[in-house]
């Protein structure tokens, strides 16, 4: 008997334009240009028979476990309120499943809109979605790209969520005014609990940040010591709630990104990382600018895709 085949949420980077696209599931489409690596990062399989739902200006699809879906929306001015909007939506779209990962593309993120720097803003309307909806907060990334669109992708379960934080870090919805109006709404990891009894983790955007400051301004390789140390909390923290799994562990999961604000720092970056034979088949290095101007370089990792079951 022949089987249908899986549907997918999957990432293509180095697009000329952002396209979120639905056949055979979720393809969101990345202006964020590719250096070096896997161009395909495939982040949840679902059920063939898997149900599409039409946004305006994205797509969700669902099966009977998980919920994936992006929102792709042009010229989002003022930045602050289209955010809020979006993740009305997001929310809305997720209201049967908890939210584990959520990726924000945001545009210009360190220039002005308006009175505030774009992260700013973007996180005072995500900020606000959040606390009308009183909900926890998942594992998330931003960084900027150079087009006029914001590109929210998030995923959904209904299995056992479970959010991390690390200890050598204050918790980003705690942070002070001194970093915008309204704190960033993330936790450092999230991890889901399938009921085959399987765990998989997300770790969130992470880089050169020691409770709430930015460290070593300037200096790429301090910076990625201190990132490549915070993801071996992470990896520390997360083992804690897997079942069997040891301590000590590499701190790049399967899947990697590794998010660089200046091009010519590719070669060094992947050098550093291939030297502590962190790389995989399924890492990548992207051209695009982090959340604080200072910082550099910013790596997320999840655990490989759990495929839905088939029968």
């Amino acid at each position: 008997m022949i089987r249908e085949a899986m549907k997918s949420m999957r990432f293509i980077f180095g697009a000329s334009q952002p396209i979120v696209a639905t056949e055979d599931g979720v393809r969101i489409e990345l202006p964020v240009p590719l250096l070096s690596g896997k161009r395909d990062a495939r982040i949840a399989n679902l059920e063939p028979d898997a149900h599409t739902v039409h946004l305006d200006h994205g797509a969700t699809i669902c099966d009977s476990r998980l919920l994936a879906g992006a929102l792709c929306i042009p010229d989002p001015y003022p930045l602050a309120e289209q955010t809020r909007q979006a993740y009305e939506t997001v929310i809305r779209s997720c209201q049967d499943y908890a939210l584990v990962r959520i990726w924000n593309y945001v545009p210009h993120i360190n220039q002005h809109t308006g009175d505030l720097e774009a992260y700013r803003a973007f996180c005072k309307g995500r900020s606000e979605a959040f606390a009308d909806h009183q909900l926890a907060m998942p594992a998330a990334s931003a960084v900027g790209i150079h087009h006029p669109f914001l590109i929210i992708a998030f995923i959904a379960t209904r299995d056992p969520v479970v959010h991390v934080e690390n200890p050598e870090q204050v918790p980003a919805y705690c942070y002070p005014d001194t970093y915008g109006p309204r704190p960033p709404s993330f936790s450092r990891a999230s991890l889901i609990h399938g009921g085959d009894g399987r765990t998989r983790a997300f770790v969130s955007g992470t880089a050169a940040i020691k409770g709430h400051a930015s460290m070593y301004s300037g200096s790429l390789a301090d910076q990625v010591e201190v990132t490549l140390d915070n993801l071996s909390i992470m990896q520390r923290e997360v083992a804690k709630h897997r079942s069997g799994m040891p301590e000590s562990c590499k701190p790049l999961l399967g899947d990697t990104t590794i998010y660089i604000r200046k091009p010519d720092h590719a070669a060094e970056i992947i050098r550093m990382l291939d030297s502590k034979d962190l790389l995989s088949p399924t890492s990548r290095v992207v051209h695009a600018d982090i959340c604080r101007a200072e910082l550099l370089v910013e790596i997320e990792t999840q655990d490989p895709d759990i495929a839905a079951p088939t029968a």
